[in-house]
């Protein structure tokens, strides 16, 4: 299987050569002007260094001119507060997943993928940019929140403590799920409960939950949750299995007065314009 974050990652990191020797004329146009914009993101510490990365990139390129500090999973809000947060101005931004939301956008189940909605990369693509685009940026704007671009995931298949051979051994199991996927589960009587990916590894640890759906290899193998949980199970309900989403504050956004920033914001954040297919690290 591919994994298209990664590859976007792999391009974020290969691309800051190229943004500093723009830095002269990206700062010129908005020199006067000093932007400092606060972005969680649901991930742990796995990813830290990935987005130290892109923050630095993005203060190279500007000359200073902007800045982004990124705080984990839960820093300063529960990750299925982001929404309200970033509409609020509690945080400038954030790398989210619509399906902690699904009850305040109403195109929220669709965003984060909803299953067999789509078999590929292309296809997603295709949706996105053919249909859902617009109707995206109404629905959050609606919320005080201007939708910057998405990130198509890889996998998204289930980790658990016990082998897992049919659908009725799931149901003596409680499985951690978005309410998007907690949905699908429930119509086959499986308990699910959702937990941030932070008390993910302790939940499996203690017994709290005996299995998560979260993502693929890479994320369960950066969290460590294979020490805890041994048995992968592919679902094959969607590919790319996830989407997540960058927000920003609109009046944050609208403040933005120099275009080049802008620019720049969505070079290194609208995910899809950056993805390049890579294989799957498993193990």
């Amino acid at each position: 299987m591919i994994n298209y974050r990664r590859g976007f990652i792999k391009k974020l990191l290969a691309g800051g050569a190229v943004a500093s020797a723009a830095a002269p004329m990206l700062a010129q146009a908005d020199d006067k002007q000093k932007i400092r914009l606060r972005m969680q993101t649901y991930w742990g510490k796995e990813v830290g260094d990935i987005f130290k990365v892109l923050a630095s990139n993005v203060k190279v390129a500007s000359e200073g001119s902007l800045r982004i500090k990124v705080y984990e999973g839960g820093s300063i809000v529960p990750d299925s507060e982001m929404l309200d947060a970033v509409s609020k101005g509690t945080l400038d931004m954030c790398e989210s997943y619509a399906g902690y939301w699904p009850g305040k956008v109403d195109l929220a189940i669709i965003e984060s993928g909803m299953a067999g909605a789509w078999t590929n990369v292309d296809e997603a693509n295709y949706i996105f940019e053919n249909s859902l685009k617009p109707l995206l940026a109404e629905a959050y704007a609606e919320h005080n929140i201007h939708h910057l671009g998405l990130a198509f995931g890889g996998q998204y298949d289930l980790l658990t403590k016990t082998p897992v051979k049919s659908l009725s051994d799931l149901k003596n199991m409680k499985i951690r799920a978005t309410p998007t996927v907690a949905k699908i589960l429930q119509k086959f009587d499986i308990p699910t409960v959702f937990m941030p990916a932070s008390e993910l590894y302790v939940g499996l640890s203690t017994g709290t939950i005996d299995g998560v759906i979260y993502g693929g290899p890479i994320e369960y193998t950066g969290m460590k949750l294979f020490e805890v949980a041994k048995h992968y199970t592919r679902l094959n309900m969607i590919d790319p299995g996830f989407t997540d989403s960058i927000l920003i504050n609109k009046d944050k956004w609208e403040k933005i007065n120099g275009m080049r920033l802008r620019r720049l914001i969505r070079k290194f954040l609208n995910w899809p314009s950056q993805t390049v297919p890579i294989d799957y690290i498993t193990g």
